[in-house]
Order: C-alpha cells, then sequence, then structure tokens
C-alpha cells in the first residue's frame, strides 16, 4: 500500500466476514507491504494517529 505522505496509524485488513486477518501499527512511512495468501475481497482500514479513518476494498487474485 502506498499513501500520499508519511503516515502514522493502524492499519487493519478484514476479509469478507469480517474478521482481522492483518494488523499492523505504522510509523512514519509511506509505504507499508501486506501479504495475503488467499485469493478473495478485502477492506482495508487505516486510522491515523489523530483518529481519521480510511478504507479501501482490496481484491486479491492468486
Amino acid at each position: 500500500m502506498e499513501f500520499n505522505t508519511k503516515v502514522t496509524g493502524l492499519l487493519q485488513i478484514f476479509n469478507a466476514n469480517g474478521k482481522v486477518v492483518l494488523r499492523n501499527k505504522i510509523v512514519n512511512s509511506q509505504t507499508q507491504t501486506i501479504e495475503l495468501d488467499n485469493s478473495g475481497i478485502y477492506i482495508g482500514k487505516f486510522t491515523t494517529d489523530t483518529g481519521r479513518v480510511f478504507t479501501h476494498k482490496i481484491i486479491i487474485i492468486n
């Protein structure tokens, strides 16, 4: 994942059932590598350290 600027916050990836499959703390970074083993549709949720929330749909095809 790439961000427009360096960010600090919590990145969570949810599967189609709403279960958290990945959780990473990001500290002053502009990119974050994520690895998901299974094909499917996921939701990425990033919450900044100031409380702003961003979501994005992620489609994985293996």
